[in-house]
């Protein structure tokens, strides 16, 4: 797509004094700087406690933290962070990595900085914190991993690359990350940082795009409490069920062709609750859950119980955007065993009318 000077939006004046005065008055800073300020007023380094019974020999270990940070976080590496940082060596870097970059480590220090960005008086101006999204994002990799996979669609048919998984919140902090294979479905991975979020932030409204849903994840959300809102593509091409033969009016049959079967969700409820329970309370991993269902045998009950739910709740998602409220998109968690999913059917069949 070229865009001619006629089509480009006219930038005003005062917008344009507005970036001068914000390119003066914030001068660039170094990003070592940076971490070390950050550090002062919420003192993330503490965190990093090295493995126990382990004594760190390190005499300037303060700084090989900061560049190992550095090193990893920006993707630059640790041998070419031992070559261009003074006074730290390539091994000791990977001492670093190794002794006190855990994965248990990591995700507290990301916890204290999300903490302490969730306090600040102008993040309440983004949002309180009450709405997340997730998406992921591809990085080629040349060491051997696991997860590495070839994905020709970005980075040609050879060269590996993993996909980063993070899920952040309206006030633009990044409260859960996860590296998963390219070849994965990101929707098998949303739940995972919302259930285990063990920061202050609460999000109970939650957006992915069309790769982070599918009908069990909609049924999933619905038992645990989240208003899942999905940027779904050709909307207009979803599919619509009914309940009841004799529900819906004449004029709105055709579109309605498919049934669902409302008995199975009933029989099924309690097993259905125990999986969220499941879930809410960390005895199973949310996408371990999801793959086994996803996976399951036509004749797998509770699987099909579970997509009849997500299906009645995602006729929910149109409408509702329709109506442009995220209030009325927060459905709580079924309370009874049977009336609930039965009530949510009305609403459906009753809204287009």
């Amino acid at each position: 797509m070229q865009l001619k000077r006629p089509d480009a939006l006219e930038i005003p004046e005062r917008t344009r004094q507005l970036r001068h005065a914000i390119e003066t008055g914030l001068p660039r800073v170094r990003i070592e700087e940076l971490l070390q300020e950050v550090d002062r007023h919420c003192g993330f380094t503490r965190e990093l406690r090295p493995i126990g019974g382990y004594e760190p020999r390190l005499s300037n270990l303060y700084q090989s933290q900061l560049a190992a940070l550095i090193a990893h976080g920006t993707n630059l590496g640790i041998a070419a962070m031992g070559h261009s940082a003074e006074g730290i060596t390539a091994d000791m870097l990977q001492h670093v990595s190794r002794f006190f970059l855990t994965d248990a480590t990591l995700k507290t220090v990301n916890a204290v900085v999300v903490n302490f960005h969730h306090r600040l008086g102008f993040s309440g101006l983004w949002g309180a914190g009450s709405a997340s999204s997730s998406d992921g994002q591809r990085f080629g990799i040349q060491a051997s991993s696991l997860l590495a996979s070839f994905y020709p669609r970005y980075f040609g048919y050879y060269e590996r690359a993993i996909t980063l998984y993070t899920h952040t919140s309206d006030q633009y902090s990044v409260f859960g990350t996860r590296a998963i294979s390219c070849s994965a479905r990101e929707a098998l991975y949303v739940l995972d940082g919302l259930l285990e979020n063990d920061t202050i932030l609460r999000p109970h409204e939650h957006s992915t795009d069309t790769h982070g849903f599918t009908e069990q994840l909609f049924g999933l959300c619905y038992l645990l409490g989240y208003s899942f809102m999905p940027r779904l593509r050709d909307l207009a091409d979803q599919q619509l069920y009914r309940v009841d033969p004799e529900m819906p009016p004449e004029s709105l049959r055709p579109l309605l062709r498919a049934g669902l079967d409302l008995s199975l969700l009933g029989e099924q409820w309690d097993q259905l609750v125990r999986v969220a329970a499941s879930l809410r309370n960390r005895v199973a991993s949310a996408h371990v859950v999801l793959q086994r269902l996803a996976n399951a045998s036509p004749a797998d009950r509770v699987a099909k119980a579970l997509t009849i739910l997500g299906r009645v709740v995602n006729h929910l998602h149109p409408a509702l955007h329709s109506r442009g409220g995220s209030q009325a998109a927060s459905p709580a968690p079924a309370q009874s065993r049977r009336v609930a999913p039965r009530s949510s059917a009305l609403v459906v069949l009753r809204q287009p009318r």
